[in-house]
């Protein structure tokens, strides 16, 4: 199985660049907002800086609700984000593991036929759902696969641009089509970073509690995005929200580097 310890570190950067992004509002009510007298006194020989002060006051009373809405929508883009990446590197593995195309698996085999051509219906207009896509790449891959060809190539992409967000049951038809275990069985409970954001220890409850918690978010994210503006987040939702996400991708990680079974191959 493919370390996937790249993938964990790209979606760790961009979530803790999001908690960030919350400390320096959150920065700007404690030291400027709260201190504003005192810095006026330290600026009253520097007219520039006191008016910059001034101007920055005027927002003391902005809602943060767009700010942690905006965030938490990229959050979720972050985590689908990871799971692109771990299918990336999964792949490679599988390829890897087998000479030919035709030495994997039926389900998968068929899997990245069934999806290219979904992929493939888009020809035409040079891009996938407005989201662009080489096409090339692809014909190749396939080209390659079907010819039986030494090197050959899967192209990951045509798992999930298509994909839509990923809801569990999403994930959970990806991951096995992919030869991966089922993501929210109880052994994606053994992670003690999921355990402690769900504030649980038995195995399947945990496990059962993070598919429910990612349900409901992806939900969240599609209200926001399709313009429910009456959504509200507050900072110490958004950092839970955060966390749980954090901490599901270093179970799914986990989960996805564990060995295989006895008798069982990955991806066979």
């Amino acid at each position: 199985m493919a370390m996937l310890d790249g993938a964990k570190s790209v979606a760790d950067a961009f979530f803790d660049e999001l908690r960030a992004t919350v400390e320096i509002r959150k920065s700007y009510s404690d030291i400027i907002v709260l201190n504003a007298p005192m810095l006026f006194a330290a600026f009253q020989h520097d007219a520039k800086l006191k008016e910059r002060l001034k101007e920055a006051l005027k927002f003391k009373t902005t809602d943060q609700s767009a700010l942690l809405r905006g965030l938490f929508v990229q959050s979720i883009g972050v985590f689908e984000e990871f799971v692109r990446r771990l299918v990336t590197l999964v792949l490679e593995e599988r390829v890897k593991g087998s000479r030919k195309y035709s030495e994997l698996n039926d389900q998968l085999k068929n899997g990245f036929i069934s999806h290219s051509g979904r992929v493939l219906t888009h020809y035409g207009s040079g891009s996938v759902n407005g989201v662009r896509y080489d096409f090339s790449k692809l014909t190749l891959s396939l080209a390659g696969c079907l010819s039986d060809a030494q090197p050959y190539s899967l192209d990951p992409r045509v798992f999930t641009i298509l994909m839509g967000n990923c809801t569990p049951d999403r994930l959970a038809k990806l991951f096995e089509i992919i030869g991966l275990p089922d993501p929210f069985s109880s052994a994606l409970g053994e992670c003690s970073e999921l355990k402690n954001a769900m504030g649980e220890t038995r195995k399947a409850q945990v496990a059962k509690m993070a598919e429910e918690r990612l349900a409901k978010l992806v939900a969240l994210r599609n209200d926001i995005a399709h313009g429910d503006l009456t959504t509200s987040i507050s900072a110490d939702e958004f950092k839970e929200h955060i966390n749980f996400l954090s901490a599901l991708t270093s179970a799914l990680k986990e989960l996805c580097e564990k060995p295989p079974r006895d008798g069982e191959t990955p991806g066979k």
